[in-house]
């Protein structure tokens, strides 16, 4: 990786500095593209955050999620908090293990965590999608539409039945 790409790099993972979250919400969402994790990348481009939250966010991509918290263990900083809360919520719904069905839902609703946070036996649940379709975008649900149909979340005594006088 030569010094012009290592310094985008930087620049791009930087340029979050003032909305730390929204970071953490994309390393979690698109965690690879083409081949390539953000792990790679900031190892390639040795990354140096410019605050703290970036540092943080860092650590937990490069490093995993008990050296993030143990990181953060006395920052007691609403923010710091709020990205740690949200990066636990995140592996918690992305793992395959025995989860509580409402426990996920209430992080869901929470964290606003989308579609690719959650683990793929987690997304056979009905009940998990109704949380999910709250602030789905449009582009997301006409992608999702097969699934949907298949999970008969359009059917009326589901979540879009509940909005709709068509009997189907």
């Amino acid at each position: 990786m030569g010094r012009f790409l290592r310094a985008v790099t930087s620049k791009w993972y930087n340029s979050f500095k003032d909305n730390p979250m929204r970071l953490a919400y994309l390393i979690t969402k698109y965690k690879s593209r083409h081949g390539w994790r953000h792990r790679d990348l900031l190892r390639l481009a040795h990354v140096t955050a410019v605050n703290r939250h970036i540092e943080l966010i860092i650590k937990y991509v490069v490093q995993g999620l008990e050296n993030a918290i143990r990181f953060a263990e006395y920052d007691t900083c609403p923010t710091t908090v709020e990205i740690i809360e949200f990066l636990i919520s995140v592996e918690k719904t992305g793992k395959q293990t025995l989860i509580d069905t409402n426990e996920v839902k209430a992080l869901i609703i929470k964290h606003e965590l989308v579609q690719e946070h959650i683990h793929n036996d987690l997304l056979g649940n009905t009940d998990i999608w109704e949380c999910l379709l709250r602030q789905m975008p449009v582009t997301a649900m006409l992608h999702n539409l097969g699934k949907m149909s298949k999970l008969h979340l359009l059917e009326g005594h589901s979540f879009f039945g509940r909005y709709s006088n068509h009997k189907t």
